[in-house]
């Protein structure tokens, strides 16, 4: 495994923190916000309730993505090792698939 020459010392846990809580806050409220919206018959027959209820679960999806990012980041500051690097077979890789004729992407990678 290749490893870089910074160490987790020199990263703040705050923002790992505040990551974890806010997605947490938001993945309960927007749960919450989408069953209720969902179990009701009356409120499911409108539609502009069903896209509430729609966007706040997309919500609540996201809201789990930032909960597993903080989480992920203070397992990786509290285990007091290098932060781990990008292989380079992997940067190559994902050069190769990114530069087909149509993606215009291909000018910037390379």
């Amino acid at each position: 495994m290749i490893y870089s020459s910074v160490t987790t010392e020199s990263i703040s846990f705050i923002p790992s923190y505040i990551y974890t809580v806010e997605g947490l806050v938001v993945a309960v409220f927007c749960t919450a916000l989408a069953l209720s919206i969902f179990s009701d018959a009356k409120l499911r027959g409108q539609k502009e309730y069903v896209i509430i209820a729609g966007s706040a679960a997309f919500d609540a999806l996201f809201g789990l993505g930032y909960t597993g990012a903080g989480i992920w980041r203070l397992f990786i500051y509290y285990s007091e090792t290098y932060i781990e690097s990008v292989p380079d077979s992997f940067v190559n890789e994902a050069k190769t698939v990114g530069c087909i004729p149509w993606n215009s992407s291909c000018l910037h990678i390379n």
